[in-house]
């Protein structure tokens, strides 16, 4: 069935002219959304219904022609499970810091902080 274009919603708020549009072909249908702040051209939105329209068209007289082809293998990610464990252990020091268990200023919270800072910025890629 053929794609068809309905206007469903039209409002103006702050002289910009808002319409919704509900695309169907009988099967799918979706809405969009459309702004026109100009006013300029009383006929743009049947233009863009029917530009809209051929769209989705050759986007369905065209969907069986489509191959794909082969899938490239995705890279293989790289962990650092140490960088992991140290950002595991950061949130755990900021969450007993959050609860007062720790203060900011603590000593061992000041060197852990201090030292993690190498390791984000020798990872920062992988971030």
């Amino acid at each position: 069935m053929a794609w068809t274009g309905e206007v469903t919603k039209k409002e103006i708020v702050k002289d910009c002219l808002t319409v919704t549009v509900r695309y169907g072909d009988g099967k799918r249908s979706f809405d969009e959304t459309y702004k026109d702040y100009s006013c300029a051209d009383p006929e743009w939105i049947k233009k863009t219904v029917k530009q809209k329209i051929a769209h989705l068209e050759s986007i369905d007289s065209g969907i069986d022609a489509i191959d794909l082809g082969p899938v490239p293998e995705p890279s293989p990610v790289v962990v650092d499970e140490e960088f992991n464990r140290a950002l595991r252990k950061l949130n755990l020091i900021t969450q007993l810091v959050s609860l007062g268990a720790l203060t900011k200023n603590d000593q061992k919270v000041v060197d852990y902080v201090l030292s993690l800072r190498e390791k984000v910025l020798a990872n920062w890629d992988k971030i």
